[in-house]
């Protein structure tokens, strides 16, 4: 609420207001108590219906999460990042402190909720890192939706994640590889990670139409991911590009050719030579696909089997320890 101060001969109406997030004390000044009283009426006024606001809109965690993930989830999220974060918010998120008021969430409180989240079997501080920034994400919506004057995640803190070094081969590991894969799938597919410095899912997802012979070049625009059935019924996107036939119907899950999330994934990268005339004969030993398929550089039953033959390689030149 608002209150005048007398300040000498003027009069001074003091109200707490917030902009970006940040709560800021204001001092208007007028020179008679008539016009600060009449401002002060206006303030009050315009506090009341913040407050109606926020009682008529999403009360709660649960209900401000329900809605972020309607409007702003299925506008914005990846299908990995749809289920990865629906998960999140069934596990971690509404279990802990779902029933909870917006009103509620203060940075000293959602220090005490963080601590006592990690004490939590199976909580890890890169599961806490994920929660935080998803309800950072989901405050900053509350906040543009005005179901929230200012978003309490912004100066919360919480314990710092040490991520593990990522382990690299070194340029013999390197040649050692590249020998005991041979001319196979498996061999197509390490030439083309080291030459073209390319994804998983962009090595996948390339088809015999994305190569330029002449040139030496190929041409990135796709990626092959597993998906859940559930997270294309839920996003009802444009950018799946073919879906392959699901091994088992009661799945959960199905392989697609998409489309890359960003526009800069989409590029033309050059091979060596070398790495043009293996693909050349690599296609010498392929039939055409039949209408309407995909036809792929690397046809494969089961992507498990080359894992698990890539994995055996590697230790047996013992890369990995």
């Amino acid at each position: 609420m608002a209150s005048i101060v007398k300040r000498n001969k003027s009069f001074s109406v003091v109200y707490t207001s917030y902009e970006g997030g940040k709560k800021k004390q204001r001092w208007e000044t007028y020179h008679s108590y008539e016009a600060a009283l009449h401002r002060k009426e206006q303030v009050e006024l315009v506090q009341t219906k913040q407050k109606e606001r926020l009682q008529n809109h999403a009360d709660n965690l649960a209900e401000l999460l329900e809605e972020y993930v309607e409007l702003y989830g299925r506008a914005h999220w990846s299908y990995s990042t749809y289920t990865n974060h629906v998960a999140l918010i069934q596990n971690h998120i509404l279990p802990a402190f779902g029933d909870m008021k917006l009103t509620e969430f203060s940075p000293k409180t959602i220090a005490t909720l963080y601590s006592r989240m990690r004490n939590q079997q199976n909580m890890t501080p890169q599961i806490l890192s994920s929660v935080h920034k998803l309800l950072h994400s989901a405050f900053e919506q509350a906040v543009l939706w005005e179901y929230a004057d200012r978003n309490p995640f912004h100066k919360a803190t919480l314990p710092k994640a040490f991520p593990c070094p990522m382990k690299m081969l070194s340029n013999e590991e390197i040649k050692r590889l590249l020998q005991n894969s041979g001319f196979s799938l498996l061999g197509i597919a390490v030439h083309l990670a080291f030459a073209g410095s390319l994804r998983k899912g962009e090595i996948l997802a390339l088809t015999w139409g994305d190569v330029d012979f002449e040139n030496g070049t190929i041409f990135i625009n796709k990626t092959l991911k597993r998906v859940r059935k559930d997270a294309i019924q839920a996003l009802d996107r444009n950018d799946i590009l073919y879906q392959f036939p699901a091994v088992f119907d009661e799945g959960r899950t199905v392989i697609v050719l998409k489309r890359p999330k960003t526009r800069s994934s989409v590029r033309t990268v050059y091979l060596p030579p070398y790495v043009i005339n293996l693909l050349q004969d690599w296609k010498k030993e392929q039939t055409p696909c039949g209408k309407n398929v995909p036809d792929m550089i690397l046809r494969y039953s089961s992507a498990d089997r080359y894992r698990k033959r890539l994995s055996q390689e590697c230790e047996k030149d013992s890369f990995l320890h």
